[in-house]
């Protein structure tokens, strides 16, 4: 009983964490009125610019490193094909809310919708939808679901074939969150009888055609056949945390966080080494190689009221391989929020009004 306790204050403390985090993102000024001093990162040239559109943003990805796609709240998508310099407005259909979006290429593209009720939107009461692509979003098509259920991450390998998390309206006592898998292009998803945490944020990333996924009782799922069959292996993360997060530099090298400490492995989640000098994760994490990478930690505090006072940033940068880590100086005022790496050497965040652009020196 006591430890179920300590696991549940932990997942709620994660759960109000990434609540800031998202308030964060979505909320932080940087007052104008002194200067400040952009990020530096050794080794890379980092240039801002100014993002002059008003949207909720819900996911920002790069699928080359020219073309990118923002996706919001109330239907929105932008589009930029000249590495982010400008934004074009894509018609989505709908005002309904928007939740993620992946690629198959610079064509083919799917981006998941959140069903409503009893709102205005012609799509009010239709269920849960996918929009597809072919032609880099001049067009999409519409797919509604007769429920509520959402696809809150996906891969596709093909125009036809995809695996996604879904997640269905919360019932006491009932698993609302399943694997499932598609092979008509998202027209209809058939559940699979993977066991995949509840609470914790869905993760499926694809690297270099290998598939991971976050599983139950501080697992990790791995695949080598694009989701048909799952390996499951072990992890340190004790009994009274979740996995929170995960990323991998290739098909062999990764890394989890439990919250408290965090984990390395270098033979595709079959062990697991205990990563020094961090005792809590950052964000955006990024490797150029198998040594050198960075994260950001956005820094707060609470000075009265109802939500933290944003301070600045921190950057972590490694030389071993994500071992041992250095913290830089505050970056004050500035803010790191989502990143997108297309490419090893090129990659972008955003946040609020600031767009940043990472470029590895030669």
């Amino acid at each position: 009983m006591k430890k179920a306790a300590l696991r549940l204050v932990y997942l709620c403390g994660f759960l109000i964490l990434i609540q800031l985090l998202t308030f964060c993102f979505k909320s932080i000024k940087v007052d104008s009125s002194e200067p400040v001093i952009e990020p530096q990162i050794d080794g890379w040239e980092i240039k801002s610019i100014n993002f002059n559109i008003n949207v909720d943003l819900r996911k920002f990805l790069f699928i080359n490193p020219s073309t990118g796609y923002i996706i919001g709240l109330n239907g929105a998508i932008y589009y930029t094909s000249d590495s982010g310099n400008t934004w074009q407005s894509q018609s989505s259909g709908t005002t309904l809310h928007l939740e993620s979006v992946f690629f198959l290429n610079e064509n083919i593209g799917f981006i998941s919708g959140r069903g409503m009720g009893n709102c205005l939107d012609p799509d009010c009461d239709k269920g849960s939808f996918l929009l597809k692509t072919n032609d880099r979003g001049l067009h999409w098509n519409k797919i509604f679901y007769d429920s509520l259920a959402y696809l809150e991450s996906m891969q596709f390998r093909d125009s036809e074939h995809g695996i996604a998390v879904i997640e269905y309206y919360q019932r006491p006592g009932e698993k609302f969150k399943f694997l499932v898998k598609t092979d008509n292009g998202g027209t209809t998803w058939n559940k699979t009888g993977v066991d995949i945490p509840q609470i914790t944020p869905a993760t499926l990333i694809n690297v270099q055609d290998i598939y991971y996924l976050i599983g139950s009782n501080h697992t990790i799922l791995k695949s080598i056949d694009y989701g048909n069959t799952w390996q499951s292996f072990t992890t340190p993360i004790t009994e009274a945390n979740d996995i929170q997060d995960m990323y991998f530099i290739n098909k062999d090298i990764g890394f989890i966080t439990g919250g408290i400490y965090s984990y390395k492995t270098t033979d595709g989640a079959a062990t697991w080494q205990k990563v020094n000098d961090q005792t809590s994760w950052f964000h955006g994490v990024h490797f150029y190689n198998e040594l050198e990478g960075f994260g950001f930690d956005i820094a707060s505090v609470y000075e009265g009221g109802d939500f933290p006072v944003f301070k600045g940033t921190y950057i972590y940068t490694t030389n071993d391989g994500g071992i041992s880590w250095h913290r830089s100086d505050l970056y004050s005022k500035v803010a790191i929020g989502y990143t997108s790496f297309p490419i090893p050497g090129i990659g972008y965040s955003l946040i609020g009004s600031k767009l940043y652009r990472f470029i590895k020196k030669d």
